[in-house]
């Protein structure tokens, strides 16, 4: 529904509107027009939008069933005995004639308003009957003595509304066109029209679903009641007081509703029992034979099955009461032939609505014809009726026959929803679809049809220009692949489901190898993506093919890490013992050739190099090795602790860490004078060791330190810039 569902109602606020609409004269106009409404929407509308045209078609229906329940039905606040909200409607509202010729409504839209004010002329006289049997201590039947009797006891103005009446019976000629009543008869038109799903079907498994669920929600309480509170603990309060009278009070009213729903079915069935005599009986045989199953389809069950779930679910039930009593002349095979082929052409030009109430209609069918051929109930349930009887009279229809006639049925059906699902009409595709959700537990049965179902399913999977069919159809692509596992399509063979499962299982270890390949190739992608440790570090030996300016990167063109090769490096100084940018010395022995850790150049920790190939030396303090062997110490860590600087090959400076760095860019050459140079490659200027193996790349620092490239490069000066 498009209302919702709402549990609590203010019963003040509800009796009152109820009141507005009925004293007020307001409730009954609004039913007829729409009613009237509903019925020009179709064709006399400005409106091009198919699907627009179906959803206000549609809606005009379910708020006229929401008003005309709230304006017939007691709450539950009331007195369900009480006449009088079905009397205050029943003075307003006009008589079945006047609908039809006053207002121009059909025969289906004039029946569903004036049902209730039938049904309760119906269930008063049937009291009234029942009163009596007690009173006289025998059964009452329907003679004409005792119906004068009874209508006697009757409201007068629900009189009127009693299906014998003959006021009513004289309607009916007017609902009909004339030639129509060569095949149907009165009695089972007024039959049909009058009584309701509560009169033919009780729902004993909803019942006891209902009643369970209520049981538990009172045990629940009653312990929480019965309980003793703890610190922290719910405690039973006023409210869950108040819940549980509520939910014992609707138990208990729900097992006395079922037991009355049960006991009228049975009585509504007896009185079926007594009246197929006079279904048909009355009529031709030769008319009966031909016409009859069109008929009745045609002016009593398609259009009431396709107003709502209800209607379309009475509709079925109908037919298997008339089908199960073995009605004389009633042939149901004919009839179902004749559903199938109306549903075939309907499926073209119907509303969603209209779709799942079809849908019901043929799923309770369904679920008759197809218990018949594969439950081998067609030699008990059928063949031995009038029922069975399809192309001749009085020639039951073989099971040989009936299989060919089911096959027919169930290609006929298959390719209209096919034809449907692959139209380029949006309504034809979401009606085939809401049809086969409905059908899914017992339709197809067969796998051919099955399988071009699945074949014709799969561009709507794909088409992402109409996300609501798309969904729709990965929907009963689930549903059907599940009722197929299930065993719904019976003709399968076991060779046919063994192959069948061999390319399921193929296709998912393929599914599954392909999703392990995946996900190796996305965590190759994020393993390259992350800095990678060299297989040569802490050796001090870079392989051939390393970046001469930087040992970790292979590829020249790559975008350099240290900053002091991007030519704008960060002017913040180095932390204590951090690793500096390395220094490549023209001779290999100045300065560290060892690479740092991934990850940057600022803030990576110094890692103690390798001891000496022979043995000699130890490390020292900021992971320098001392001199204590007889080999030449390798390349220690840029910076020192102590901050004294080496000679030769060592080409480290002891200056504060604290000094600031120039940019590539700042890089000048020294004045001439700056200073005078020693051989040792000091400056007199300055107070600080000097050393060999600075960078070739510019590394000048602001204090006045100056430095040369070993085996006589470049000397240059410092001074204060």
């Amino acid at each position: 529904s498009s209302f919702g569902v709402v549990d609590k109602v203010n019963k003040k606020s509800a009796s009152r509107l109820r009141e507005a609409l009925q004293q007020g004269n307001t409730g009954i106009p609004l039913l007829i027009m729409l009613a009237q409404i509903r019925q020009k929407i179709l064709y006399k509308t400005s409106k091009k939008d198919i699907k627009l045209i179906g959803n206000l078609y549609d809606s005009c229906y379910t708020v006229l069933g929401l008003l005309l329940e709230f304006l017939t039905i007691p709450g539950e606040w009331e007195d369900p005995s009480s006449p009088q909200v079905i009397t205050n409607f029943g003075s307003v509202l006009p008589s079945l004639g006047d609908l039809m010729s006053v207002y121009g409504l059909d025969t289906a839209m004039a029946w569903t308003l004036g049902r209730p004010l039938v049904r309760a002329a119906m269930f008063a006289e049937e009291s009234i009957r029942e009163k009596m049997e007690q009173e006289e201590g025998e059964s009452i039947g329907l003679e004409k003595d005792s119906r004068k009797a009874t209508e006697q006891e009757i409201p007068e103005m629900l009189r009127q509304w009693l299906p014998c009446s003959p006021k009513m019976i004289q309607t009916y000629s007017s609902m009909l066109p004339e030639h129509a009543w060569k095949y149907l008869s009165p009695s089972l038109f007024e039959t049909f029209w009058s009584h309701d799903l509560y009169d033919v079907f009780t729902p004993r498994s909803r019942y006891e679903a209902v009643i369970t669920r209520l049981k538990k929600e009172a045990e629940r309480l009653t312990a929480l009641q019965q309980k003793r509170p703890r610190q922290g603990e719910i405690t039973f309060q006023k409210a869950d007081e108040m819940e549980l009278e509520r939910v014992k009070k609707h138990s208990h009213r729900l097992k006395i509703e079922q037991n009355i729903q049960v006991e009228h079915v049975r009585s509504i069935k007896h009185k079926f029992q007594g009246l197929k005599d006079s279904f048909l009986s009355s009529l031709q045989p030769t008319d009966v034979f031909e016409h009859t199953a069109q008929a009745f389809l045609t002016h009593c069950v398609l259009p009431r099955c396709l107003l709502s779930p209800e209607d379309a679910m009475f509709g079925a039930r109908f037919v298997q009461i008339l089908h199960n009593l073995d009605t004389p002349r009633f042939y149901t095979l004919q009839f179902i032939d004749r559903l199938v082929k109306v549903c075939v052409g309907s499926l073209f030009c119907i509303t969603e609505d209209e779709a799942g109430n079809l849908a019901v209609l043929l799923y309770e069918t369904w679920i008759t014809v197809s218990g018949w051929r594969y439950n081998e109930k067609y030699e008990k349930d059928v063949k031995k009726m009038q029922g069975s009887i399809m192309n001749e009279i009085d020639q039951p229809t073989s099971f040989e026959e009936f299989v060919e006639l089911y096959n027919t049925w169930h290609t006929s059906l298959g390719d209209a929803l096919v034809g449907c699902l692959k139209s380029k009409e949006y309504i034809h595709t979401r009606a085939a679809l809401i049809v086969l959700s409905r059908l899914v537990r017992v339709y197809p049965t067969r796998p051919r049809i099955g399988e071009q179902m699945f074949h014709h399913l799969k561009p709507l999977q794909e088409d992402d220009r109409r996300q609501d069919l798309k969904a729709m159809a990965n929907a009963y692509a689930a549903q059907l692949m599940k009722a197929r596992d299930d065993g719904v399509w019976k003709e399968e063979n076991a060779d046919q489901a063994k192959e069948r499962l061999e390319a399921e299982q193929a296709k998912l270890e393929e599914r599954k190898l392909k999703a392990e390949q995946t996900k190796k190739d996305m965590e190759n992608d994020k393993f390259w993506k992350q800095p990678q440790p060299q297989p040569w570090r802490g050796t001090g030996h870079p392989p051939s093919n390393a970046n001469p300016r930087n040992p970790r990167l292979g590829d020249p063109h790559r975008r350099h890490e240290y900053p002091h090769q991007r030519g704008n490096f960060d002017r913040r100084p180095p932390e204590h013992g951090d690793r500096g940018p390395p220094s490549h010395g023209r001779d290999g022995g100045g300065g560290n050739n060892r690479p740092l850790r991934p990850g940057g150049s600022v803030g990576i920790r110094a890692i103690p190099p390798p001891p000496p190939a022979n043995g000699g030396g130890k490390p020292g303090l900021g992971g320098r090795w001392e001199r204590g062997g007889s080999g030449a110490p390798p390349p220690g860590p840029r910076h020192k602790v102590d901050g004294r600087g080496g000679s030769g090959g060592g080409g480290d400076h002891g200056e504060p860490q604290a000094k600031k760095q120039k940019t590539f860019t700042e890089r000048a050459s020294p004045p001439r004078g700056a200073g005078e140079r020693t051989r040792n490659g000091t400056n007199n200027t300055t107070g600080g060791d000097g050393g060999h193996g600075r960078p070739h790349t510019g590394d000048i620092r602001r204090s006045g330190t100056s430095s040369r490239r070993t085996g006589g490069g470049r000397e240059g000066s410092s001074g204060r810039r």
